[in-house]
């Protein structure tokens, strides 16, 4: 019998667990205060983008207003960036949006910078990967 508890106690420890991963994954993606804090911590690696408000949910449209990237040879300034989330791409070990719509977005190139070869500045986004025949 002693095992018929101890095992009862193991599976309602487990499923408080699930509930509590299950709490956390909603409130991330539909409040705006856990979508706020997941887009600080995907940009915290990344000091050359700037964020001064985020407004919406991934559950619905997220809001990026004041969006500043700034690189050695580039700056890039958006008033706001509206964006979908794409949820499925999550099964598949991608963070992705299906839409993304901006507005009044203005690029310069940093002065007194050798020009690299022309172009559009390259945003630090991961590349989708090749497939090998």
């Amino acid at each position: 019998m002693r095992w018929l508890k101890r095992s009862a106690i193991a599976l309602l420890a487990l499923g408080l667990l699930a509930a509590a991963g299950a709490a956390a994954v909603l409130w991330v993606a539909g409040t705006e205060s856990g979508t706020a804090w997941l887009v600080h911590r995907l940009i915290a690696g990344a000091p050359q983008v700037t964020i001064a408000r985020i407004r919406g949910t991934l559950l619905d449209v997220l809001v990026l207003e004041g969006v500043r990237l700034r690189t050695t040879h580039d700056e890039l300034d958006i008033d706001s960036l509206a964006l979908q989330w794409n949820a499925p791409a999550l099964l598949a070990g991608r963070f992705s949006f299906d839409d993304a719509d901006a507005t009044r977005a203005i690029y310069r190139r940093v002065p007194g910078v050798a020009p690299s070869g022309g172009g559009p500045p390259e945003l630090p986004w991961p590349s989708a990967s090749k497939t090998q025949p």
